[in-house]
């Protein structure tokens, strides 16, 4: 699938990769938000990337699966876990890509890694998952305390996202940015292109936005589910000043 690049907007980077990963049974809650809020919480030398003018946030709960460095088999006792993303969205020197304001997850050791080796915002969180017949209940308790709990299944068949669409813009995205010691790092990512489904969702708590002193618009968010996705990740690389 490493051959398989015309739906990437630029090249596969030059170098070899160094970590596989698949990501499974996700949710995709994109939630409008006014770009001024979040400009404040984007690094410079980043840009907030917006759509028609709209800057958006997801939370995107998910089991991780797999987790492997190249040449080596996959962590013992760390092949399975759940996790929290919230991302915005984020460009830099053209390439397009998301910016995590934090990230949970239920495994101590994976949260460390993460930390260390590629400097994202991780920390561990209790969540609970529960599955049954694609019906997924997930609650993370970050920091001790309730921040997101939510009932999700698929509803329509995986489709492809239309180019020009906002769903196409929010899911194709083929790198992330963080930062360490005040630079900047790009990590270059690569999947197939996703299939996505329309979800049934019901959201019991979320306190994120209170939590990072977000204001989000009332209107209804966009929801996305995709089963499965494998992908592939480079080092990160330092961006210049």
């Amino acid at each position: 699938m490493l051959g398989q690049t015309a739906h990437r907007p630029w090249s596969l980077p030059t170098g070899p990769w160094i970590m596989t990963q698949s990501w499974e049974k996700l949710l995709f809650a994109h939630f409008p938000v006014e770009p001024d809020w979040i400009q404040s919480r984007i690094p410079a030398p980043l840009e907030l990337d917006t759509f028609k003018g709209q800057a958006w946030i997801s939370i995107v709960p998910f089991q991780m699966n797999h987790i492997r460095f190249r040449f080596l088999p996959s962590f013992p006792g760390a092949s399975l876990f759940p996790e929290l993303n919230v991302r915005t969205y984020v460009t830099y020197e053209g390439k397009k890509g998301v910016y995590f304001l934090h990230i949970d997850a239920d495994h101590h050791f994976a949260v460390w890694v993460a930390n260390k080796l590629a400097y994202l915002p991780y920390s561990y969180a209790k969540i609970d998952w529960q599955e049954q017949n694609e019906r997924i209940h997930f609650a993370c308790y970050r920091h001790n305390q309730l921040s997101f709990e939510a009932s999700y299944h698929p509803i329509s068949s995986a489709e492809p996202a239309k180019v020009g669409s906002i769903d196409h813009w929010l899911m194709e995205r083929y790198c992330l940015y963080t930062t360490h010691n005040k630079n900047l790092y790009r990590c270059e990512i690569h999947h197939q292109p996703w299939f996505i489904q329309q979800a049934k969702v019901k959201i019991v708590h979320n306190s994120i936005f209170d939590f990072h002193q977000l204001t989000i618009k009332k209107t209804n968010p966009l929801f996305h589910y995709a089963h499965h996705i494998k992908v592939w990740a480079w080092p990160l690389t330092k961006c210049p000043k």
